[in-house]
């Protein structure tokens, strides 16, 4: 492995901004975390801009049904204490196996990412806005994987994809 100043150049370019976007992430309290989450579902698969924009949506889609997951856990609770929790899950993910089998929004894994963005934040409520800031965290991962992978490392390759 030969490496090159243009190569040093590009991991110190690499790590500024990696570093900027978790100084963004900072200022604007999200969760550092859901950068990685962005990061990783970027770099998995996002091979195309409209891949990018659909994974994007279906992890925003995982947050929101999430969030159902608590709802209709909670309501359930209240019929039967010892299953409500496991028959709100049971629900959401037998109806998001079938949503997968949509031609456009058919990535399972980037639905549980998103779910796991959400489970992972700590409030349960639409009221803090939670929704909206881990999307944004997702957004910032999001631009930055797409200014990495498909700007600054043109020939980088990731997902098996050499650029």
């Amino acid at each position: 492995m030969e490496i090159t100043l243009k190569d040093s150049l590009k991991s110190i370019v690499l790590g500024l901004l990696a570093a900027l976007s978790i100084y963004v992430c900072i200022l604007l309290q999200l969760p550092a975390w859901v950068l990685f989450i962005g990061w990783s579902t970027y770099a998995l698969f996002c091979t195309t801009k409209t891949n990018t924009l659909i994974s994007f949506l279906e992890e925003t889609a995982g947050m929101l049904l999430a969030y159902f997951i608590n709802i209709f856990g909670i309501y359930l609770n209240t019929y039967t204490p010892e299953f409500g929790v496991l028959l709100s899950v049971f629900g959401i993910v037998t109806l998001l196996y079938w949503v997968t089998k949509l031609k456009l929004f058919n990535n399972l894994i980037t639905y549980f990412l998103g779910m796991t963005a959400w489970f992972s934040y700590p409030s349960d409520s639409l009221n803090d806005l939670p929704m909206l800031m881990l999307s944004l965290g997702l957004g910032i991962g999001f631009g930055y994987a797409y200014t990495v992978f498909d700007g600054l490392i043109s020939n980088y390759k990731y997902n098996g994809k050499q650029n």
